[in-house]
């Protein structure tokens, strides 16, 4: 796979007359995460990724199928990323099981969830994209519904990983290899050491399941230092990244996240941890674009890359 590196950035990128790429003690794998950007089409988010320095980038699922959705075809539109050099490394924002799925009590909602997933799944593999990013989904159980009672947890967690359990075989029927985020918000999969036993439970490697370290998630929610301590190359199969400056955690929320290096999350110290486990895949900078709404896409691109670079050097 092509990738980013901070040492070695696009050779078609334009940075300007006072870029100073430099070095780091090691070579990165980098990507920029589409949402970062606010949507100005896809072939202008190209230009901008490529013109920022990157080499590849997580799409939003959402987003890309909203251009299949209005006709475009999914084979020219990677065709267009790689004509400028871009990887389109991970299809990111489908969504573990929902409560439809875990209670059971819905079968047309559940159904419509199952077919909704399976089509994110073809459109990666249009797109010729090798990995998704499923987020343990944040959604509220209803307390009226069915079986929803305290004591039933331990059930429905069952029924969550059962749902999971067929999430996985769909994407490894299809060859692409899955990732699973754990959410700070989801009632199943908050916290890194349950995304670790979770991905072991269900086969890892060996079912094409790893897991995704969003360090928002990371640091926001019940995950431990020691947490880290679980992962290692076979199931740790990618890792975002990003800031917080001056939100209290328990209300932080995706709008307020920022560049990395800009806010108190300590990501120097966390990075060369995931180094000494032996993480060398793909750091994907995912910095949703509400904060970049009057800036255009290029601008933000370099800056992102930049900020990156930055985080990076200190490791």
């Amino acid at each position: 796979m092509t990738s980013s590196s901070i040492a070695n950035p696009n050779p078609n990128a334009n940075h300007g007359a006072n870029a100073n790429p430099g070095s780091s003690p090691r070579s990165w794998r980098t990507c920029l995460a589409q949402v970062t950007l606010r949507a100005e089409g896809w072939e202008s988010e190209c230009e901008a990724i490529a013109k920022g320095g990157w080499d590849a980038v997580e799409l939003d699922a959402d987003r890309m199928a909203r251009q299949v959705e209005a006709g475009r075809p999914a084979a020219p539109l990677a065709r267009f990323a790689a004509d400028r050099g871009l990887t389109l490394a991970a299809l990111s924002g489908l969504k573990g099981p929902g409560p439809a799925e875990v209670l059971g009590h819905d079968e047309e909602a559940a159904q419509r969830a199952r077919d909704r997933f399976r089509q994110r799944l073809d459109l990666a593999v249009e797109l010729g994209v090798p990995r998704v990013i499923l987020t343990a989904d944040p959604t509220p159980l209803p307390a009226s519904a069915p079986g929803v009672v305290p004591e039933a947890d331990a059930s429905l967690f069952g029924r969550w990983m059962e749902a999971l359990r067929f999430q996985v075989e769909q994407a490894r029927q299809r060859h692409l290899a899955l990732s699973l985020e754990f959410h700070r918000g989801s009632r199943f999969c908050a916290s890194l050491d349950t995304a670790a036993a979770v991905v072991a439970a269900l086969g890892g490697a060996e079912s094409g399941l790893s897991v995704a370290f969003d360090a928002f998630h990371y640091h926001c929610g019940p995950s431990k230092f020691d947490d880290l301590s679980l992962l290692h190359p076979r199931n740790l199969g990618w890792v975002q990244v990003c800031d917080l400056l001056g939100v209290p955690r328990e209300l932080a929320g995706d709008g307020d996240r920022i560049l990395p290096g800009e806010g108190d999350f300590r990501l120097g110290p966390l990075l060369e941890t995931l180094a000494a486990l032996g993480y060398d895949g793909m750091i994907s900078l995912e910095v949703p674009a509400r904060g970049f709404a009057t800036i255009p896409a290029d601008r933000v691109a370099m800056i992102a890359w930049h900020a990156l670079q930055r985080t990076l050097e200190l490791t």
